[in-house]
């Protein structure tokens, strides 16, 4: 905001890229219509029954932004349903850049449950996406999942042991420390950038395509197989990420900017 321009046809021609590899979808707010333009796609293309968005209520320092990430929220369900809702992330890595104290955020994830069983009768899973230590017994006190951003490359790791080291922490953090609910937590991100080649995070995680599909080639069969839940990050390359600390932010995607494969994806047997 204020620069949203994606319209529906936008949003429509993605969808049925997506479908072709996936079932489920992760949002990261409810600024720019983006869920009410993912809900109406998928309703578009008669993917109702199997196609599942994860909604994020962004969260920041800003109380403001809050807010009105929460009324949208419920302005969404309330004209939308939940019917097509997978969960509802309370903020991506929030504790990381400590934009709130555990105690805030897990209030507000029970304020977000607690509202959604008493306007809808519904138990959606409510939760958070985070990093590294912050995917702890606490978090998980207070979320129905525990819900990790996993990546390889800024753990410094080689892409040919990106997946072995994916998978490690996933069963450390994730699987090492079970909710109440006993959902079985998801990996929120996972992926390797293709660019720029010159920014390398250690002599070992290096960006490319090549690393890309070995990455690809290694997780995804693997992850299929195991039965573990993961939302490959990301689906277009973002070229909007322009920041200089972080040269790779917009080079993720597994389809360029412009709607291009990247790379071959593995034909797995589920």
């Amino acid at each position: 905001m204020p620069w949203c321009g994606a319209t529906l046809q936008n949003v429509v021609d993605d969808v049925i890229i997506m479908s072709q590899l996936t079932n489920r979808i992760r949002l990261y707010g409810m600024d720019c219509n983006q869920a009410e333009l993912t809900f109406q796609a998928i309703q578009a293309l008669k993917l109702n029954n199997t196609m599942k968005v994860v909604l994020t209520l962004w969260v920041d320092t800003n109380q403001t932004t809050v807010q009105r990430q929460y009324d949208t929220l419920f302005k969404v369900l309330d004209t939308y349903g939940t019917d097509m809702v997978q969960g509802i992330s309370v903020g991506n890595e929030v504790l990381f850049r400590k934009d709130m104290t555990l105690a805030a955020l897990g209030s507000l994830m029970s304020t977000v449950r607690t509202n959604i069983r008493t306007r809808y009768n519904k138990s959606i899973p409510v939760f958070t996406s985070e990093i590294g230590n912050n995917l702890n017994s606490a978090l998980a006190e207070v979320s129905d999942e525990l819900s990790g951003n996993l990546h390889p490359y800024f753990a410094g790791v080689a892409a040919a042991e990106g997946a072995n080291w994916t998978f490690a922490q996933y069963n450390y953090t994730i699987i090492g420390n079970p909710t109440k609910s006993g959902i079985k937590g998801a990996i929120s991100e996972v992926g390797w950038p293709s660019a720029p080649a010159t920014a390398i995070d250690s002599p070992s995680a290096v960006p490319g395509v090549d690393n890309l599909q070995i990455m690809i080639n290694d997780f995804i069969c693997q992850a299929n197989t195991q039965g573990i839940p993961y939302y490959w990050f990301e689906f277009k390359d973002e070229p909007w990420k322009t920041d200089p600390s972080v040269p790779v932010e917009p080079n993720w995607g597994l389809f360029d900017k412009d709607g291009n494969l990247k790379v071959t994806i593995p034909n797995c047997v589920v």
